[in-house]
């Protein structure tokens, strides 16, 4: 148990002994680092953050007020530029008033068309049965009986030629008038949906002259509103300069804060790992030491209970000594 403990006291020297440049570098390698005696505050650095926004947002809202005046101007250009042609202007009542007329004459020639197509059917009806009139009029014989007529019955061919005639003529004036009539109703019914196209595109421009109004108001607000001015030249530079040099600062503080911290902790560390070695080479030294008496003292007891055997035989006697094993002569 003592030679294990002997061993791991040593491994344990060992270990820390390697340890020990590890540390030694971290101080050394520290020396360099140059500590900030009055770094930045963090009033300072939201100051100037706080400076650098605020130029920044100015900086922004003037660009920004520029392009809205200029697409104001323009806007007010534009339509000044309109209203300069005299275009006439859609009147949307008006039109609506000439549809309500236009859907009357529809309405109108609908029952037109229907009056002569019932007048054009009629006609055919009487037309038809004036032919058959004429037919049996013309025929020599009785149809009933099969007789031959008198010659008497030519006057009543006489009336059903007439008759036919006047019928086939009233048929093709019927014809005639539906055709008309149709022709009307196609007509009105052209016009209605050509005005109601009118309609449409009339409100669609009505609609377009209140935006185009509603943007020229939103304009001329702009415009009278007063310029937002841009900052200074190189405010904007300076207070980004500023802060950069604010926060550099703050941060080689920060690095040697963490810089000091490594090197005294290394420092600890280093008089932590040549204390240990010490203590541990002192502990190891006692235990050897006091092993080596112990054992030497224990062997002499031995060997002088064996020289009482070979008391005679040897020159001398035999002890340890130092940890070497003599004869005394």
């Amino acid at each position: 148990g003592v030679a294990k403990f002997v061993q791991f006291c040593k491994e344990f020297e060992k270990s820390q002994k390697d340890d020990a440049p590890r540390l030694t570098a971290t101080i050394t390698g520290s020396a360099s680092v140059v500590f900030a005696d009055a770094p930045p505050t963090d009033v300072q650095l939201a100051g100037a953050a706080a400076k650098l926004k605020a130029l920044q947002d100015q900086e922004n809202a003037a660009l920004q007020n520029e392009g809205d005046r200029h697409e104001a101007e323009e806007i007010v250009a534009q339509y000044q530029d309109d209203e300069s042609k005299n275009d006439p202007k859609p009147n949307a009542e008006e039109l609506r008033e000439n549809i309500k007329v236009l859907e009357g004459v529809e309405e109108f020639a609908e029952k037109r068309v229907n009056q002569a197509r019932d007048t054009q059917h009629q006609a055919q009806k009487n037309h038809d049965a004036a032919k058959r009139e004429l037919d049996a009029a013309l025929s020599t014989t009785c149809p009933t009986c099969g007789q031959e007529k008198p010659k008497a019955g030519r006057k009543d061919l006489k009336e059903a030629k007439a008759t036919a005639k006047l019928a086939s003529e009233t048929l093709e004036l019927a014809k005639t008038g539906f055709s008309q009539s149709l022709d009307e109703l196609e007509l009105a019914r052209k016009k209605l949906a050509n005005m109601r196209v009118t309609v449409v595109t009339s409100e669609r421009a009505i609609a377009a002259q209140s935006q185009a109004k509603a943007k020229l108001e939103n304009a001329v607000r702009i415009l009278a509103k007063p310029k937002i001015q841009p900052p200074e030249p190189g405010a904007l530079e300076a207070a980004s300069k500023e802060y950069e040099d604010l926060a550099a600062k703050r941060g080689a503080y920060e690095q040697s804060l963490k810089a000091r911290t490594a090197r005294d902790k290394a420092e600890s560390e280093l008089i932590r790992v040549r204390c240990d070695m010490e203590t541990s080479k002192l502990i190891r030294e006692a235990i050897t030491d006091h092993v080596a008496r112990k054992t030497e003292a224990a062997f002499n007891s031995i060997l002088e209970n064996a020289g009482a055997f070979t008391e005679g035989l040897l020159r001398g006697s035999i002890r340890f000594d130092d940890g070497d094993l003599v004869m005394e002569c």
